[in-house]
């Protein structure tokens, strides 16, 4: 057996690269979104219970998502550290992190509409866990679009952020024109 360690002077962390086989990722991550899989790189920060998820690139070593395992040493919380942020770079700012997006396994009516978009296996539920927020937000994110939609409570209407006025239409179908279609938002 092949062991790949990372040692990273300037955090005094040591990552240990995870099996990245089907097999090897179904042992401990079964419950993980497919893109999240196939399409990253997975390293075990042991001392503190984590999986650090990365781009598959051998270089990329900015921190896409962190997995904290609970003590039964299977998936728990997948924390989504957003593209935009420092945080991506300095280990020990991700895991310091309060403010953080968590994946969460749901189905709702709301995935079923966005589903004419993109598979509901690429779309990544959201809740934006915050220690200064009253309440939780939820978001929708595609990975492959680079696209996250919010609910706006005043507009009652999902708001895409990262392009401005763009919405998911109230209404989901297009009366008497283009007949059949399905992919759309």
């Amino acid at each position: 057996v092949l062991k790949v360690i990372e040692f990273r002077k300037d955090e005094s962390e040591e990552l240990e690269l995870l099996d990245g086989t089907m097999t090897g990722i179904e042992r401990w991550g079964k419950e993980l979104p497919t893109r999240l899989k196939v399409m990253h790189s997975h390293w075990l920060l042991r001392k503190k219970r984590v999986v650090v998820v990365r781009g598959i690139q051998f270089d990329d070593r900015d921190i896409s998502f962190l997995i904290r395992i609970d003590g039964k040493c299977s998936q728990g919380a997948v924390i989504c550290i957003e593209e935009h942020s420092e945080d991506r770079k300095q280990l020990k700012k991700a895991l310091q992190k309060r403010d953080s997006d968590v994946i969460v396994s749901q189905q709702s009516l709301v995935l079923d509409i966005l589903a004419k978009f993109e598979s509901k296996e690429h779309i990544y539920s959201l809740v934006r866990h915050s220690l200064s927020a009253k309440q939780s937000e939820m978001k929708f994110f595609f990975p492959r679009y680079k696209l996250t939609f919010h609910f706006d409570q005043d507009l009652c209407v999902l708001l895409c952020r990262e392009i401005s006025g763009y919405k998911l239409s109230k209404k989901q179908q297009l009366d008497s024109t283009l007949r059949g279609t399905t992919a759309y938002l």
